[in-house]
């Protein structure tokens, strides 16, 4: 087992650099954060009405997967009692 001894100065170097990465992240993260977030601009009507078919689409074809994936699952998910078969 080594035992590194740290000076004062080294401790406090590796602070700032820590500090500055960190700074760098926070910058990065609010950015793409930003970019997610912020209000779509269209050009014309035409296609604020192909965004919002292709939103409409995504929203119909998420909700009939989960449909499709619940009637495939669901016997899995209930607790029924089997009955004896005859």
């Amino acid at each position: 087992m080594t035992q590194n001894t740290y000076t004062i100065e080294q401790i406090e170097q590796k602070k700032r650099e820590l500090g500055r990465k960190i700074e760098k992240k926070k910058d990065e993260i609010s950015d793409t954060y930003a970019s997610l977030v912020e209000e779509e601009e269209f050009g014309s009507r035409s296609e604020r009405l192909f965004s919002n078919a292709t939103r409409l689409f995504t929203i119909a074809d998420s909700m009939w997967m989960g449909y499709k994936l619940y009637r495939k699952f669901s016997p899995y998910l209930t607790k029924r009692k089997k009955r004896a078969r005859k």
